[in-house]
């Protein structure tokens, strides 16, 4: 009985594994591993770019709330600046007896 890989012309395995073919295929792999994924420093590198950029949105946000805030204020008081002009108006109104 024969086996697909006997059968097959292009590749020829050998039953023993070189020095040569372990050296290709491990620099293969290195080449393939290297390509894939990230050393230290960057990892590192990429981790504290992140960390500014997440510090400066926060900070970004905190301004905008306490802008928020301020506006906030600002409308409860004019609010209650209307509401104090509008009682004194009737409170004149009542001592002229306009209303």
């Amino acid at each position: 009985m024969t086996n697909w890989w006997s059968r097959q012309k292009a590749y020829s395995m050998p039953n023993y594994v070189t020095k040569g073919h372990f050296d290709r295929s491990m620099s293969d792999l290195r080449i393939e591993l290297d390509n894939k994924f990230v050393t230290k420093d960057q990892f590192t590198h990429s981790m504290s770019d992140v960390s500014r950029r997440f510090d400066e949105m926060t900070t970004k946000m905190d301004a905008m709330m306490v802008i928020l805030l301020r506006l906030d204020q600002e409308r409860i008081f004019t609010t209650e600046w209307i509401r104090r002009i509008e009682s004194d108006v009737t409170m004149i109104k009542n001592h002229l007896h306009l209303a």
